[in-house]
């Protein structure tokens, strides 16, 4: 259900190491997929666990 244009909140749930990565580029992230911010607190809305080079993380995106 989600449009092109939509606004969106990112989180990123359970990996120091990404939510460090993304903090540095928190710019250009919100930028990229139009998120209104990042949280880094327990993901909401659409929720999905993904290993990036073998660091698991849960990320997730709710509409604004």
């Amino acid at each position: 259900g989600y449009e092109v244009m939509d606004r969106i909140h990112v989180y990123s749930y359970g990996n120091k190491r990404i939510q460090e990565i993304m903090e540095r580029s928190s710019d250009e992230i919100q930028k990229d997929v139009m998120a209104s911010d990042i949280c880094f607190a327990e993901a909401k809305g659409y929720v999905k666990e993904w290993n990036i080079n073998g660091e698991i993380v849960t990320f997730g995106v709710e509409k604004q």
